[in-house]
């Protein structure tokens, strides 16, 4: 016989919604999503990086000045469902700004050629 449904885990109920602010010429840029708190945070960085036709490789998205990455999701972060008027916010910037000391590495394997071309 099968297990009563109650056994099972419980996916978290609930959404967070989330401000992604960048800082441009003009401004702070704020771009809002709503994600499942099991939805991979790379679904927001390539609907960001399409919306601002940046490539992805290029952009940074931090959250409590941790780097997001894409297979990240809002339940792996410990992150609780936002309320009615809450929002979290996201940073994305430019990652040549956050993560510089990678590129300065010895012996990375990046050829001076894609370096050039970034």
């Amino acid at each position: 016989a099968d297990p009563p449904a109650a056994a099972q885990p419980q996916p978290p109920v609930g959404s967070v919604d989330l401000q992604v602010v960048a800082q441009g010429k003009n401004g702070p840029n704020v771009l809002q999503f709503k994600m499942k708190m099991t939805t991979a945070f790379g679904k927001m960085m390539t609907r960001w990086c399409e919306h601002h036709r940046v490539p992805q490789s290029q952009a940074c998205f931090l959250a409590d000045e941790r780097e997001l990455h894409p297979d990240d999701t809002p339940q792996s972060l410990g992150w609780l469902p936002t309320g009615p008027g809450e929002e979290r916010t996201v940073r994305a910037q430019p990652r040549s700004a956050s993560s510089s000391s990678s590129s300065n590495s010895v012996g990375g394997s990046a050829p001076p050629a894609a370096a050039a071309a970034a």
